[in-house]
């Protein structure tokens, strides 16, 4: 189990790179920034969807999901995952 100030740490880490990532989609729409096309982990930006979903369903809401974690990579522009910003 980890300390909670690291999951704090961890959450606002994750709200930055989110945020970041919307400033890149709207360069990208302003014609500041060009997208890039490349193979996209599916699986991964469905389990992050869900993760955002979960946050902002309401507490009387049940979310359910059946995720397959082993959909093929697509070639796509995406923001990227959490796994990839872990990486750096």
């Amino acid at each position: 189990m980890k300390p909670i100030q690291i999951l704090i740490v961890d959450a606002i880490r994750d709200a930055a790179v989110r945020g970041s990532e919307i400033v890149r989609e709207l360069m990208i729409y302003a014609g500041q920034e060009t997208a890039a096309v490349e193979p996209v982990d599916l699986s991964k930006i469905c389990q992050e969807i869900l993760e955002l979903l979960k946050v902002s369903v309401s507490k009387h809401a049940l979310l359910e999901a059946n995720l397959s974690e082993d959909l093929p990579p697509v070639r796509a522009s995406a923001p990227r995952s959490m796994s990839q910003v872990n990486s750096h």
